[in-house]
């Protein structure tokens, strides 16, 4: 149970459970393949259904990877995934991006922490660019957030303990007081 302005709130922390919380997290964070990440598009009904319903949803990593339209891996064979976010991925046999992130939410500003072996191409504005400490100037490495509704997307794995007050302020979005 998290402590502080998160208690009492539950999170969904995987794409491949059965069932959603009120408040939900999608996050894979080991998405080596298209065919292993579509094994959770079963979940697509219900994720669809809770965006409907404007609850939030944060997807993070290969979490966003599996709401997109498609995902290639790093064969070429491309693999259709949710739907539910407009855009393709592409998995690299190389590492893609690595570092710290510090991301300004509407909420508040955030940390966090990139690894992802895959480019991610959206007809969605970034609502925001991460700041990266050890960026080399012109260099990839700063992810963008991405707002749809009540959805939240990045490759940033948040570090929700360096703003939990954001953090709660996003997943209590339509809940009842």
């Amino acid at each position: 149970m998290p402590e502080g302005p998160l208690r009492g709130h539950s999170f969904h922390h995987s794409t491949m459970e059965s069932s959603l919380a009120p408040s939900a997290i999608a996050s894979s964070p080991n998405a080596k393949t298209g065919s292993r990440a579509a094994e959770g598009l079963y979940l697509q009904g219900s994720l669809r259904e809770h965006l409907a319903k404007a609850k939030p949803l944060l997807a993070e990593c290969g979490g966003m990877l599996c709401l997109l339209d498609s995902l290639a891996d790093a064969e070429g064979q491309v693999h259709p995934m949710a739907g539910l976010m407009p855009g393709q991925a592409r998995m690299q046999k190389r590492l893609a991006a690595l570092g710290l992130q510090a991301l300004d939410w509407p909420e508040g500003p955030l940390r966090g922490h990139s690894f992802h072996h895959s480019t991610m191409e959206t007809p969605l504005a970034p609502t925001a660019i991460a700041s990266n400490p050890n960026a080399k100037t012109g260099s990839r490495a700063a992810e963008g957030l991405y707002i749809q509704g009540s959805l939240r997307a990045s490759y940033v794995h948040h570090y929700f303990p360096s703003n939990p007050e954001a953090v709660a302020r996003f997943f209590s979005v339509g809940e009842p007081r």
